[in-house]
């Protein structure tokens, strides 16, 4: 009898361990995923952080998918300065600093008279790709045109990696983290 308990718990150890590593694995797939070029399709929601033309705004970015290789960008954001003129950039900083506009004309949106901003564009995935950060610049004389007269109101980086895209210190690193933690919890029971 003290043999077969033994076994049986030896078994169940087993039985455990591979509930452990199918959860584990599970995890490194989506982890892989999110790494991947699987990271680049789908929504991704980003958190806008304040810049020094921005103190006290705040917002969010969507990133998804919309067909036939493109990428649909929309902007909510809050605190911004009532009745004000901004534009939405793709930005890279190195190798040189560079930046194009997303969407249409003078990439222009005004804030309401509370302060709320919403912007919407698309752009094609090949030229996303290509960039490090999304910034709203904020233009006090109105004119969106002069871009020496503007300052950088919120922004969130880019980082590209293996094919995918993935937010520096953001939402997705926060995904990744908590799938750790409950892989950690998982190993516990």
């Amino acid at each position: 009898m003290r043999k077969i308990t033994k076994i049986g718990s030896a078994a169940l150890l087993i039985v455990l361990g591979l509930a452990v590593s199918r959860g584990h694995g599970e995890m490194m797939e989506k982890e892989k995923g999110m790494m991947g070029k699987e990271s680049m399709m789908g929504e991704h929601k980003m958190a806008l952080m304040a810049d020094s033309a921005g103190k006290g705004a705040k917002g969010e970015a969507v990133i998804k998918d919309s067909g036939a290789g493109q990428k649909e960008i929309t902007l909510h954001m809050t605190g911004l300065k009532p009745n004000s003129v901004y534009t939405v950039w793709l930005v890279n900083m190195k190798p040189k600093m560079d930046m194009i506009g997303i969407g249409e004309g003078d990439y222009v949106f005004k804030s309401d008279d509370q302060g709320n901003g919403h912007y919407s564009a698309t752009v094609s995935s090949d030229e996303f790709r290509k960039w490090q950060m999304l910034e709203i610049a904020y233009h006090p004389d109105g004119d969106p045109k002069n871009m020496k007269n503007h300052g950088t109101a919120l922004k969130v980086g880019l980082m590209m990696e293996k094919g995918g895209m993935m937010e520096k210190g953001g939402m997705m690193m926060d995904e990744k983290k908590r799938m750790m933690e409950e892989d950690k919890e998982m190993m516990k029971k």
